[in-house]
């Protein structure tokens, strides 16, 4: 079983004084990559989300946002009053030294001066910290059941994909005596047309032929390409996702085709081996977004 690396997922969770709603997205990445939008009272709790999606989600272009929505009054506000009287006292002082009228609102300007009023900060509670636990670990369960859902779609195509490479594989195999006749029959009227003109040692000659024949002979590429297709299919359906894996097995896969189309030598199993490159090509892009 495969999983795709692109997920969203989100939840929220409530106690009495506060509702969290947390959103993850998920994009392919080669390495875990974690980027938290977080309110800044919720600061201090960082490294314990970022531990927790790390964990869970293992690898890809994560971002992670939580919002906040109080349910209760809110942040209660403080008022300094004596400190709010002192500004009356000395703004009265002023205008009497200075002769210019006052404000028709003096209340105005001294709810704006500094200490007077002070908001008193938002303080984490142990009901916060299980309700951000509570809809993390839900909004985590439902991007790994879309990750898990289009695995499925990426499988499906990786699988088709690996069926057309294994039935040119068999197209292969049955051109190959074709092939090796034709060499064989050319090196045949080759060797006709020069014993004409020159004296050939028919023993040196057999043992070049041979030597000729054995380098080009791509019997143990298609035994090993054959090989890696089973393998990479095996690992397709581990229960782990193993993209990275997948990825090594197919390089093996693209260096026996390869090899194979430069010792054959034989334009119909060139276009077959074409074919099988692109087959091969498409997995490579679906691997990309595979966990």
């Amino acid at each position: 079983m495969i999983y795709s690396m692109t997920g969203f997922g989100k939840s929220s969770a409530e106690n009495t004084q506060r509702k969290f709603s947390v959103e993850i997205k998920s994009v392919n990445g080669k390495q875990s990559d974690v980027k938290l939008r977080l309110p800044s009272f919720l600061n201090e709790m960082e490294p314990m989300i970022r531990s927790q999606v790390v964990s869970a989600l293992t690898r890809g272009s994560i971002d992670v946002h939580i919002s906040i929505e109080n349910i209760s009054a809110g942040p209660s506000l403080t008022l300094n009053l004596d400190v709010a009287a002192n500004f009356h006292q000395k703004l009265q002082e002023l205008t009497k030294t200075t002769g210019i009228p006052a404000s028709p609102d003096p209340m105005a300007i001294i709810m704006r001066l500094p200490e007077v009023t002070k908001i008193e900060k938002s303080e984490i509670t142990d009901e916060d910290i299980h309700s951000i636990n509570n809809a993390l670990k839900k909004a985590i369960d439902s991007l790994l059941s879309f990750r898990k859902t289009e695995g499925r779609k990426l499988l499906q195509d990786i699988e088709k994909q690996t069926q057309i490479i294994e039935e040119n594989l068999q197209k292969v195999r049955q051109l190959e005596p074709l092939r090796t006749n034709h060499i064989r029959q050319r090196l045949t009227q080759l060797v006709a047309n020069a014993s004409e003109q020159v004296s050939i040692d028919n023993g040196r000659l057999e043992q070049e032929v041979l030597f000729y024949m054995e380098r080009n002979d791509i019997t143990e590429e298609m035994v090993r390409l054959d090989s890696h297709c089973k393998y990479f299919r095996e690992t397709l359906n581990i229960q782990e996702s193993q993209g990275k894996k997948l990825g090594f097995i197919s390089q093996e896969i693209g260096r026996e085709i390869n090899t194979i189309g430069s010792k054959a030598n034989d334009m119909e199993i060139q276009r077959v081996v074409v074919e099988m490159k692109d087959a091969l090509e498409k997995i490579k892009e679906q691997l990309m977004n595979v966990l």
